[in-house]
């Protein structure tokens, strides 16, 4: 019994507290979700909360922040659970819409932003346009929709209504706002087509019918007729064609290429398929004509061409002129005697002519001759040089082109020659043809015989100079060499006297000149990583080497070279940079020792201009020679981004920022589990904010900041990216 007197007082003591003097706070068990309607549809959010007395307030957000609604049109039952929207307009697309429930305990409860979207029925903007296009080229009919998940389905009515166009060889994009016909043929002409716009809200709306028209090609049916007239005559040359809208140029070719034709005697209808020439002349004989035939489509097409043939008729004399004892034939019969012989026949091409046969008779000649030459001569007998002797026919033909015979007796006397030389020492004489001559030379003394013929004497004089050598010789210092049969030491001018071979004297001057040996110090000094070619090998190490040489005269040389080895500067650049496209140039730093300059892609006296490098990552090399003129380098990168647009930012796989544009705060939600610094920068590269954000949402106030551009840069796990912010 006292058991159960107690568990009735803590019972009772219990339904005390929990019904007087403690005040329970509502709590959201249900959340509104995101919905989509049609233009001009209802909808609601609902939202399920527990809780005495509670209250209910239904706010949106239109771009500027969440403000309460009030039971104004399209909106009821905004202090309720069901907040509904009648007649959607599409200005209510993409607003959020939250319910703020209360019961006057502390906290409030506030649910999650749902979203309302408004798709819209499918309409058309702009009709498809009636299409002309050549046999065998492409077609296209497009059309300009408006609409929310529009779908398209193209038709063609081939002369028995309209049917779906089925993707083909010859149709594609039947299911997308264009359609194109490849390869349209001439059995398409007067097809109509129109398309079918569907979407998710109706109703579905259907073009006004648009038609394809193909042109023909210019084609050639029958080709022109072969011409062939007499002088004097008319006649014409014709073609045949097809094609559309087609067009007619005749040209002349009268040996120097095709030209135009215009309708100038004897010219006329150059312009159309038939061309006509009045009065052939004889000057036409010969030409080529053609056609070229052009329409609406490309290419135009050449006709055939053909010679025109004028065949003249003849009224003319004919002079003909045979030698003595020789006949003519002239009009079937052979004429010998002088005269005047008239002939009037028909021409092959069947054109009248009258010819006249005026022969004459020349006479012809017989000659003897004789000639006589000198042997070594020759004669022009006939078309040949003769230099035998001999009797020599020829026949050369007389002014009116008869034969004339030579007979030419051929004699040939004899010519002597006869050859002589001599040799003399420069300073003596010879006696040539009667007198004393000591000049090198050929000599010649002419002479005839008693037949009139040359005899030539001639005699060669050589004449032999003395001869003067002069020798230059080298020898080193403490060498001799060997002059004229005795060695010679000592630098000096040595003349020897000789007999050459004819006898003449020959003087040899030998210049003898005793070179030194030499010894030769001098210092060297290279950088570290250098090296010099010493005593035989590239030396790297400070120290003393000693090279022996030979001189251009083969004398001894002694080198000997004091090594001195600066080091090279120990170079260092590491500035690895990340930065947006949209930046201004910057000075280049970084780089030690101090003094060195900066080289690379978008780099101009030590500025980096990201706009001059272009987007990508680019090596920068930092490069310091000191005052010794060693050198070293070290290179970095720097890489130029793409700033990211407004769109882009929404859909960052680590961190997302909104609203975007913003007016005094935004919001971050960061989703990686790292630390991430984020910056804001203005359009000079200028920072405004720098703060580091756990994972979660964070708030930040920006209502100082002016409006204009911003730039917001995330680093993270070693990565960086740059993404634009708008402040309206």
């Amino acid at each position: 019994m006292k058991v159960k007197i107690y568990l009735s007082l803590v019972f009772f003591v219990s339904f005390s507290i929990n019904t007087f003097g403690l005040c329970i706070p509502p709590a959201i068990t249900s959340q509104p979700a995101n919905t989509v309607v049609c233009l001009g549809g209802n909808t609601s959010f609902s939202v399920s909360a527990t809780g005495a007395s509670l209250n209910f307030q239904w706010q949106v957000n239109q771009g500027a922040g969440f403000v309460n609604l009030t039971n104004v049109i399209p909106y009821s039952g905004v202090t309720t659970s069901t907040l509904s929207i009648t007649g959607v307009t599409f200005v209510l697309s993409d607003y959020l819409y939250r319910c703020i429930v209360s019961n006057g305990c502390a906290p409030n409860d506030t649910s999650a932003a749902a979203l309302l979207k408004v798709n819209t029925p499918p309409s058309i903007s702009i009709q498809p346009a009636n299409d002309s296009v050549c046999d065998g080229s492409n077609g296209t009919f497009g059309v300009t929709t408006a609409g929310s998940g529009l779908t398209y389905q193209w038709q063609v009515n081939t002369g028995s209504g309209f049917v779906n166009v089925v993707g083909s060889t010859i149709y594609s994009g039947d299911t997308t706002a264009t359609l194109s016909i490849t390869g349209a043929s001439a059995s398409m002409n007067n097809y109509s087509f129109q398309c079918i716009i569907n979407g998710t809200c109706a109703p579905s709306v259907t073009t006004s019918s648009a038609l394809l028209i193909i042109n023909a090609l210019p084609a050639i049916t029958l080709q022109p007729n072969i011409i062939d007239v007499c002088q004097g005559n008319t006649t014409s040359i014709s073609i045949t064609t097809t094609g559309t809208s087609l067009t007619y140029q005749w040209q002349v070719n009268s040996g120097s290429g095709f030209v135009d034709l215009t309708n100038t005697a004897p010219y006329s209808g150059v312009t159309t398929s038939s061309l006509t020439i009045t009065a052939a002349t004889m000057a036409l004989n010969g030409s080529i004509y053609h056609c070229i035939i052009s329409g609406v489509c490309s290419p135009a097409v050449i006709s055939n061409s053909y010679p025109f043939s004028v065949h003249p008729i003849y009224s003319n004399y004919i002079p003909v002129t045979i030698c003595q004892g020789d006949s003519t034939l002239f009009a079937g019969t052979y004429y010998s005697t002088p005269g005047l012989y008239p002939h009037l026949f028909s021409t092959v091409s069947g054109c009248d002519s009258l010819e006249y046969l005026s022969l004459s008779v020349s006479s012809a000649y017989y000659t003897t001759t004789t000639s006589v030459i000198c042997n070594g001569d020759s004669v022009l007998l006939g078309t040949s040089f003769q230099s035998t002797a001999g009797v020599y026919t020829y026949v050369l033909p007389t002014i009116s082109g008869c034969d004339s015979t030579i007979e030419n007796t051929l004699s040939v006397k004899p010519s002597y020659h006869f050859n002589q030389s001599t040799t003399i020492c420069q300073g003596d004489s010879a006696l040539i043809f009667g007198n004393y001559e000591s000049i090198d030379s050929l000599y010649t003394d002419n002479y005839t015989t008693f037949l009139g013929c040359d005899s030539i004497y001639t005699h060669q004089l050589n004449v032999v100079p003395p001869f003067a050598i002069t020798l230059n010789a080298n020898v080193c210092s403490g060498d001799s060499v060997i002059i004229a049969g005795t060695y010679e030491s000592l630098s000096g001018t040595y003349i020897n006297n000789y007999v050459s071979s004819f006898g003449c004297d020959s003087v040899v001057t030998t210049i003898l000149m005793v070179q030194p040996n030499y010894s030769i110090s001098r210092s060297i000094s290279i950088c570290s990583y250098d090296s010099v070619l010493l005593s035989g090998s590239f030396q790297t190490i400070a120290g003393i080497y000693i090279d022996s040489l030979f001189s251009t005269y083969g004398c001894d040389s002694i080198v000997t070279t004091s090594l001195s080895v600066n080091a090279a500067p120990i170079v260092v650049f590491d500035q690895t940079v990340s930065i947006c496209d949209t930046a201004s140039a910057f000075i280049l730093t970084g780089g030690t020792p101090l003094g060195g300059t900066y080289s690379g892609i978008g780099v101009s006296a030590g500025i980096f201009s990201p706009s001059v490098a272009g987007l990508g990552t680019h090596t920068i090399t930092y490069s310091y020679t000191d005052l010794a003129g060693c050198s070293d380098s070290d290179t970095s990168t720097i890489t130029v981004t793409v700033c990211l647009g407004v769109n882009e930012l929404n859909s960052d796989s680590y961190f997302s920022v909104y609203p975007n544009p913003f007016q005094d705060h935004i919001v971050i939600i960061s989703n990686t589990n790292e630390n991430l610094e984020l910056q804001i920068t203005n359009v000079l590269g200028e920072s405004v904010l720098f703060q580091k954000i756990n994972k979660g949402k964070t708030e930040i106030n920006l209502a100082d900041l002016s409006t204009g551009i911003y730039f917001i840069q995330s680093t993270t796990a070693g990565i960086t990216r740059v993404q634009k912010l708008i402040k309206n």
